[in-house]
């Protein structure tokens, strides 16, 4: 990562100012929010979707080649401004003691928090969301249900296959609260 891209992902950190993240994924992947945290293995954002902050999502590093903080980006932080939302960017404590995704996991783990996680593999992406079965070194597993509401199956992840990681998203949390109540 470039020394232009740090500097725009901690002025973002530094003044709760919403930026873009494009990533390498084909169809123009991007994610838009206020940095949280950074990492060695991710950065974090507080994910803004319609004007509002909707969950947290972690992007990988190994797929973020560019920002955009262009004249879009300044009309959405006025935006973000006038409807309150940048009040509702909060410091979370468990977030700002993660370095890896090791860490990660085993936190969502033990918090029961049921992440979507993106993964990039073969040429396409999967997303796979569920509660973490565990955490090792280098992977992760997940026991998955399917936009039907059906479970899966539990799988076995790689952390270098990561695209980003959703949490505590409406749709998750309603979707989530279904799927423990089944």
């Amino acid at each position: 990562m470039n020394k232009e891209l740090n500097d725009i992902i901690n002025r973002s950190l530094d003044n709760k100012k919403e930026i873009r993240l494009l990533t390498k994924i084909a169809g123009a992947k991007y994610y838009d929010g206020v940095v949280l945290h950074t990492s060695e293995d991710f950065i974090c954002l507080k994910q803004m979707k319609d004007f509002e902050f909707d969950g947290i999502v972690f992007v990988s590093r190994s797929v973020i080649i560019t920002y955009r903080d262009s004249g879009m980006e300044k009309c959405a932080n006025e935006v973000l401004q006038l409807n309150n939302q940048v009040k509702k960017i909060k410091r979370i404590k468990w977030v700002e003691q993660i370095s890896n995704y090791k860490q990660l996991f085993t936190l969502l783990k033990t918090r029961e928090i049921w992440p979507a996680v993106d993964i990039f593999e073969k040429k396409k992406n999967a997303l796979y969301v569920g509660p973490i079965t565990r955490v090792e070194e280098n992977t992760f597993g997940i026991y998955c249900y399917d936009a039907t509401g059906k479970w899966e199956a539990e799988y076995k992840l790689m952390y270098s296959k990561i695209v980003a990681i959703e949490i505590n998203t409406k749709y998750l949390n309603n979707f989530n609260l279904y799927m423990k109540n089944k």
